[in-house]
């Protein structure tokens, strides 16, 4: 039996600034700084459900970035879109001998324009446990009840 502890990432609720973005909507920690985006918050919600499901019912591809290999699984929305979860697994020996993190990199709507990137298939199996490295919450100076999307 192998033990899975999830991490989230900053990229599953942030995207890259653009020079139009108010300074409210910076949200950075020790490595980056990035923009809140509320239309990804709003998806990440439903990550820990995506991460649990991953094992039992999605089919999981990887590929090729800059930075090497990637993993994903892609997901309906449920608006008619494709929601793209990108995650990496690794050993976890300070928690104990058969324990992985698996950490959810980046989450986002796939752009319909977007070339498919599948290369390959590869399998998960695995009991599942969960931590969280970052917990997303909408920059201070703005509320997402009283603040219409723009990022």
């Amino acid at each position: 039996m192998v033990k899975v502890h999830v991490s989230f990432g900053l990229h599953t609720f942030t995207r890259a600034i653009k020079a139009d973005d108010p300074p409210g909507d910076d949200y950075s920690d020790n490595r980056e700084k990035r923009c809140f985006d509320y239309e990804r918050y709003r998806h990440s919600h439903r990550l820990p459900t995506i991460v649990r499901e991953i094992p039992t019912s999605r089919k999981l591809y990887f590929s090729r970035t800059r930075s090497g290999l990637i993993n994903y699984a892609t997901f309906d929305t449920g608006e008619g879109k494709t929601y793209a979860v990108f995650f990496d697994v690794m050993l976890y020996k300070s928690r104990g001998p058969n324990t992985v993190l698996l950490t959810v990199e980046s989450a986002y709507e796939f752009a319909e324009t977007k070339r498919d990137t599948r290369e390959g298939r590869i399998r998960f199996s695995a009991d599942r446990s969960r931590s969280a490295r970052h917990k997303a919450h909408p920059p201070a100076a703005r509320t997402l009840e009283k603040q219409k999307p723009h990022c």
